[in-house]
């Protein structure tokens, strides 16, 4: 016998079974999609307070962001960017003082022995204790060139490399050689006038060593850094530092300042920023290239040197076989 209420509730049953079912399932769906969102909204969040972290490290200078030489060497660029017209201003001035000592004999009067005034120079000057030649030819030594003995030690330095000067008649009698002089005096007074030019080349890396010496330039724009380094260093060298400081004082304290500063030694050791060390890194490679530049014009002057002085042999040489 076949039943349609039997029926009919059976199939409510099942409906309501699929309906819970089916709600459950929504629920779980629902609740599986709300997890997902929210654990990719805090990675999200995550991510982005990673990212600040690491934009602090990379661009808060207080987080150690910035190379800790920084400030110092764009001061010290800048003081660099002056150093090539006020160094061909200064060797100017130089170059002329080095050419009136090696002509000074011009000076004396027409009968005066030449010979005599060059021995008495050396002898006043050169044979006394404080007169120290291999300094003053082979050490930097910063100078001050506002200082009283200033031009007297460029004297000395030339004494050194020329102690005798080619003997220059005076100006009147080399005006009356050019004019009137015979083959013989002619012919000696050029050679006079060659000598004396081919000392001032001799004499010219002196003349760029010494101005390379002379303090010109103020330190006060990399200040912390010299700060950094001095208490590392001895009496002597600290009071090399003060004041006003010279070109070779400047490439020095560049190419040496990471080593002598236990400062910068903590900064790179510790710093959490990679972007700062990597900053640190161009700044050295930066130094370096400017280091080896330095080498190639030292190098491109010793080739000049070694020039001149084989074109001279070979002058010389002719001379004597003639």
């Amino acid at each position: 016998m076949y039943c349609f209420n039997c029926q009919e509730g059976s199939s409510n049953a099942a409906h309501a079974i699929l309906d819970g079912i089916r709600s459950q399932t929504e629920a779980l769906l629902n609740g599986a999609d709300y997890v997902m969102r929210t654990n990719a909204t805090l990675n999200m969040i995550g991510l982005q307070a990673t990212q600040k972290i690491q934009n602090s490290k990379d661009l808060e200078p207080s987080m150690g962001a910035k190379p800790r030489p920084a400030c110092g060497q764009a001061a010290a660029a800048s003081v660099r960017g002056a150093v090539a017209s006020a160094g061909a201003k200064t060797r100017a001035k130089l170059e002329v003082a080095a050419g009136n000592y090696n002509m000074q004999t011009r000076g004396l009067a027409p009968n005066e022995p030449r010979r005599d005034y060059s021995i008495g120079k050396v002898l006043d000057r050169m044979d006394k204790d404080e007169f120290h030649a291999a300094q003053l030819v082979m050490e930097d030594v910063p100078l001050d060139p506002n200082s009283a003995g200033y031009a007297d030690t460029f004297k000395d330095t030339m004494m050194v490399f020329n102690p005798f000067p080619v003997e220059m008649p005076s100006d009147a009698d080399i005006e009356r050689i050019k004019k009137n002089g015979s083959p013989a005096e002619k012919e000696k007074m050029a050679n006079a006038i060659a000598l004396a030019k081919r000392q001032e080349v001799s004499q010219y890396q002196a003349v760029k060593s010494f101005e390379a010496n002379t303090q010109r330039f103020d330190p006060a724009g990399f200040q912390y850094m010299l700060d950094d380094v001095v208490p590392y260093l001895s009496s002597e060298d600290q009071a090399k530092l003060k004041g006003k400081i010279s070109p070779n004082q400047l490439d020095e304290l560049m190419a040496t300042y990471r080593v002598r500063s236990s400062k910068w030694v903590k900064f790179v050791s510790s710093t959490p920023s990679q972007a700062a060390v990597a900053k640190e890194q161009t700044l050295l490679q930066a130094e370096i290239l400017n280091q080896l530049f330095e080498l190639k014009q030292v190098s491109k002057d010793m080739v000049k040197m070694l020039s001149f002085s084989e074109s001279r042999n070979a002058s010389q040489a002719g001379l004597q076989s003639r």
